[in-house]
């Protein structure tokens, strides 16, 4: 169940870079894959919610470094939400 998580929270971070372009069907299936990965991610234990944080974290700093911007669907961090 974590690997499962893990590899949906990436994809709502990428799909949230592209929020912009996203149907509205779109959009609310990414609002209903947020809400299971929420509700999911309460019944993980303490030990595997800590390997999906770590995991995740680390996948993020790969992925915000490639992409050149800050998770927020901006480029180059020049985002109002710093």
């Amino acid at each position: 169940m974590r690997l499962e998580l893990l590899e949906l929270r990436k994809e709502l971070v990428v799909a949230r870079d592209f929020v912009d372009e996203l149907t509205e069907e779109e959009k609310e299936e990414l609002e209903e894959a947020k809400t299971y990965y929420e509700t999911q991610y309460t019944k993980l234990s303490d030990d595997d919610k800590s390997w999906l944080d770590t995991q995740f974290n680390e996948w993020l700093e790969i992925y915000l470094s490639e992409s050149g911007g800050c998770g927020s669907g901006c480029s180059g961090c020049s985002c109002p939400s710093h």
